[in-house]
């Protein structure tokens, strides 16, 4: 009976995230249950203290951003005065769409994880592993990048426009909360794809090694019948729409001309009384980016995955078993679910993706536009003064703007891999 190797879940290796989204709310999932056996159980207890932390949180909020701009609400005209409360009030709103989602969405969460938990163990007994460590540290660069970003706007906002340092003043902390649990929720989002993508390209880098090992034991078979088309091999016809990119690759590859021919002759030079002697060239050996997508395995001239599949005595001609077939079959299936998941995971965040571009653009152009007013010496108005401080400026702009490009850059990647 064979062992399967025992590796890190995805949700193992979410522990940050996990508990910074449950201690504030962002999820209403189990904290015990999770730090008891690791899995995302339905808890009541955990519902209700989203709730709680929505409505806590928005109250505080509305009282700092009162607090902020106090009595300077009726000095600026009134179509600046709807555009900066629009702009100011969306960021609580991307707070509640995301925190309800997460209520709304709370069991399709729990199965994309369980059905990423059974796609992991069907790739495993296949010896296909996954290092979910890289997903990890990608999680906690995010978290690291978001409170910087957080801190800066936040601390540098508070030092350079409170004008007088009290207890009370410090409510102005408050105001990060918003966005700062929009990023969480985007860090999920992000997360959850990056790990669709692993998966994706794990599959297809195990595969193209097992395509390469028999590509490359059809190579050394006996009789130099390497020539021969790979039809010749008693293939079905998955593996023959497998096999057939390699094949035609390789004959890219023949048919492209050296850039220089390489010389015959062995070049003497007889004052330094040593002949420099050309390397010999292995006409199968191919320069390997691991990126790639057509050689992504590391050992060129190996059998690498294939070797189960492959007679002992290279005099034995190649014959393709039901075993290829079940793995074929099995892979194939395994893409299929995995797709499915992805589905769903758009499903679930496609609300909350919405909002959070229909902020990043408004406030994105506002912050330019009144940048601009400032920086030509015209009036900024008291919603916007951030646009006073060129740094702090260009801070929200990045900021704001990598939370948009990040998650759509991540699916474009995915999309395209």
């Amino acid at each position: 009976m064979s062992v399967v190797p025992v590796v890190r879940g995805l949700l193992d290796s979410q522990r940050v995230l996990f508990y910074i989204s449950s201690i504030f709310g962002v999820i209403p999932y189990s904290l015990w249950a999770y730090a008891k056996r690791t899995v995302l159980q339905l808890s009541i207890l955990g519902n209700v203290w989203v709730v709680c932390s929505l409505i806590v949180y928005t109250a505080l909020y509305h009282v700092a951003t009162t607090n902020y701009v106090k009595d300077d609400w009726g000095t600026q005209k009134t179509l600046t005065n709807a555009i900066g409360i629009f702009i100011i009030y969306m960021e609580p709103l991307m707070m509640a769409t995301d925190m309800v989602a997460a209520m709304v969405n709370q069991k399709r969460l729990t199965q994309c994880f369980e059905r990423i938990a059974r796609i992991d163990n069907h790739l495993a007994a296949e010896g296909v592993l996954l290092n979910n460590d890289r997903l990890r540290r990608t999680t906690i660069i995010l978290l690291l990048l978001m409170l910087i970003f957080e801190t800066i706007i936040t601390v540098y906002s508070f030092v350079v426009f409170e004008e007088e340092f009290t207890f009370w003043s410090l409510i102005w902390f408050i105001t990060t909360i918003p966005t700062a649990l929009n990023s969480v929720c985007r860090i999920w989002y992000v997360m959850l794809v990056l790990a669709i993508r692993q998966r994706f390209n794990a599959m297809n880098a195990h595969m193209n090694a097992i395509a390469h090992g028999i590509l490359h034991y059809k190579d050394q078979f006996v009789g130099d019948q390497d020539l021969a088309d790979v039809t010749e091999i008693p293939l079905d016809f998955l593996e023959k729409e497998i096999f057939t990119v390699y094949t035609q690759r390789r004959k890219q590859l023949a048919a492209t001309p050296p850039k220089k021919p390489i010389p015959k002759i062995i070049a003497v030079k007889p004052y330094e009384g040593k002949q420099a002697v050309n390397p010999p060239i292995k006409s199968s050996t191919i320069s390997v980016n691991r990126n790639s997508a057509i050689h992504p395995w590391s050992d060129m001239e190996g059998f690498g995955s294939a070797q189960e599949y492959l007679p002992s005595d290279l005099r034995v001609r190649l014959k393709i078993e039901q075993r290829l077939d079940n793995k074929l079959i099995l892979i194939c299936r395994t893409h299929d679910e995995l797709c499915e998941v992805g589905k769903i995971i758009n499903r679930m965040y496609s609300v909350q993706m919405l909002v959070a571009m229909a902020h990043g653009f408004v406030a994105i152009t506002a912050e330019f536009y009144f940048l601009y007013c400032s920086l030509t010496g015209q009036e900024v108005p008291i919603l916007f003064r951030s646009s006073e401080v060129f740094f702090l400026a260009l801070t929200i702009i990045l900021y704001t703007a990598l939370k948009c490009i990040v998650p759509i850059f991540v699916c474009w990647k995915t999309k395209t891999d």
